[in-house]
């Protein structure tokens, strides 16, 4: 069977497995002089940090030179990467941590590649393990440090969807995110409990700007219709109840393996507090 043409990321791939290092190619062109090269890679058996990091740190390149220089060398787009750039699918790939010892960001995803935004694209290694560990096709881009250190401050500050997330078993992310991408008027801003395979979440319903309760099962993990039943029930049974002191349900359904229940919250009480003093 014959090949397809390349690609663009097999050409990107084939340029790579050459011995023409980036600071050979930097000096050649005229980016950085040999003495700049030297002092830079000095600095790089000192901190372990990258080439093109310790490029930057001795003022010999900015980064904005630097990311153009390699994506004309190497034929890849350069993203200025931001929160907005990050789609559903890519949050919660990789861990935070492994994301800034690698400087790279997922920042979408299908079910055959992810798309990396990378402040070194050279990095075959890196490129490689994250196959690995996705099972996935890296198309890798360009972007700037500056954009990558900010864009992992705000994926992974407090109260962040992409922070929230996180603490979703990985093998749950998925259907949560469907979940929300669903519920479009409710922002996800926090966590409330969490048992078995049910989770209760804290949001704000958008469009009344109040917080409400959602909680969620997933039946994906159940084996006993029995509880499937009960949090059906459960629902119906409190919307029907009308009591001063009974959180009241704002709407109940299905997404995916998901079941869900969205109901008012109350500082400080439980639904189970307010059940027994009805």
């Amino acid at each position: 069977m014959k090949e397809g043409p390349p690609t663009l990321f097999s050409r990107f791939k084939k340029t790579l497995s050459s011995h023409d290092r980036l600071g050979d190619r930097l000096c050649r062109e005229g980016v950085i002089t040999q003495k700049d090269l030297e002092k830079a890679l000095a600095l790089q058996s000192e901190n372990g940090l990258r080439l093109g990091h310790n490029l930057i740190e001795i003022d010999a390149v900015d980064e904005k030179t630097l990311a153009d220089f390699l994506a004309d060398q190497y034929r890849i787009p350069c993203v200025v990467v931001d929160s907005r750039t990050i789609e559903d699918s890519a949050v919660g790939m990789i861990s935070p941590d492994f994301m800034r010892k690698i400087q790279a960001i997922p920042v979408s995803a299908t079910e055959k590649t992810v798309t990396l935004a990378m402040v070194d694209p050279t990095d075959q290694a890196t490129i490689e393990e994250i196959e690995g560990r996705l099972g996935l096709k890296v198309n890798a881009v360009i972007t700037p440090q500056s954009a990558f250190l900010k864009t992992m401050e705000e994926q992974t500050s407090e109260g962040s969807f992409a922070a929230l997330l996180s603490m979703v078993e990985p093998e749950q992310r998925d259907a949560i995110l469907k979940l929300f991408r669903h519920l479009t008027d409710y922002e996800l801003v926090g966590i409330i409990a969490e048992g078995g395979f049910a989770k209760v979440f804290k949001c704000i319903q958008k469009s009344l700007d109040r917080p409400v309760a959602i909680k969620t099962l997933d039946l994906s993990k159940l084996e006993y219709e029995s509880v499937v039943q009960q949090f059906r029930s459960e629902g119906r049974i409190i919307a029907k109840l009308d009591h001063l002191n009974i959180v009241r349900v704002i709407e109940q359904g299905q997404v995916g393996d998901i079941l869900y229940i969205v109901m008012e919250y109350v500082e400080g009480a439980t639904l189970n507090r307010f059940l027994k003093e009805a």
